[in-house]
């Protein structure tokens, strides 16, 4: 899977190369954090290393517990990269990298490559279903072996 997705980053730099679209540097030490909030629910982005990741989740959570007297959900609270996806009020939201790009022009006529910022968001079936079996909206029909 490395070395697929290695060729396809070379074959997008090529292709780019060929169309005249300006490649930027990559700064290592480029970051950025983003957060949403709603009541006591808190769902961060963090753009950069995992370790820092780590050490961000756990400054909060001595944040919370020493000046908020508030301990984090242990079974809800973790690092997890952004393709696997979190479960954030009752919606799975993750991001895949995809193919699709446009290239755009701007106003002095250099051309820029352009992907999307697009999140995904689902609502997890099996927990629903099984929420709505548990307060008797759906009952289990045996069909021979097959269960429903």
């Amino acid at each position: 899977m490395a070395q697929i997705s290695k060729a396809l980053s070379q074959v997008r730099s090529q292709d780019t190369a060929l169309k005249g679209v300006r490649r930027l540097e990559v700064d290592a030490n480029w970051r950025k954090l983003k957060y949403v909030r709603y009541a006591d629910d808190i769902l961060l982005g963090f753009i950069g290393p995992r370790k820092e990741a780590v050490s961000i989740l756990i400054e909060i959570s001595n944040f919370a517990s020493v000046y908020c007297s508030m301990d984090l959900n242990i079974l809800k609270s973790g690092v997890v990269h952004h393709e696997k996806g979190v479960e954030f009020l009752g919606y799975k939201i993750w991001k895949k990298y995809g193919l699709k790009q446009k290239l755009l022009t701007d106003k002095r006529g250099f051309k820029k490559r352009e992907e999307s910022n697009r999140l995904n968001f689902g609502v997890p079936l099996d927990k629903l279903f099984s929420r709505f079996a548990e307060r008797g909206f759906l009952k289990q029909s045996k069909l021979g072996r097959e269960t429903r």
